[in-house]
């Protein structure tokens, strides 16, 4: 357990793939148990994915510009770890 918690603190492409695992199967456990209701609220499944989609979409577009653009763009004037070297 202790590995797993540093492997997630240590690179966020590792917390993003683990992400995408649990809310996937948390929307396919939720559509598996309440299509009827999907279908009832939205009039077909394809209506509710046409809403969905996007939504998730932009979460996830959401975080991929928080963890991968905003820490370059904050240390893009800081010389890297590669170039002190040289």
């Amino acid at each position: 357990m202790k590995k797993i918690i540093k492997l997630l603190k240590s690179d966020s492409t590792f917390l993003l793939i683990i992400i995408h695992v649990i809310t996937t199967l948390a929307f396919i456990l939720f559509v598996f148990l309440k299509y009827d209701w999907i279908v009832e609220q939205f009039g077909s499944y394809m209506l509710f994915v046409v809403w969905v989609a996007p939504i998730g979409g932009f979460i996830v577009g959401f975080y991929y510009f928080v963890i991968d653009y905003l820490p370059w763009y904050f240390n893009k004037d800081n010389e890297s770890e590669d170039d002190v070297n040289v």
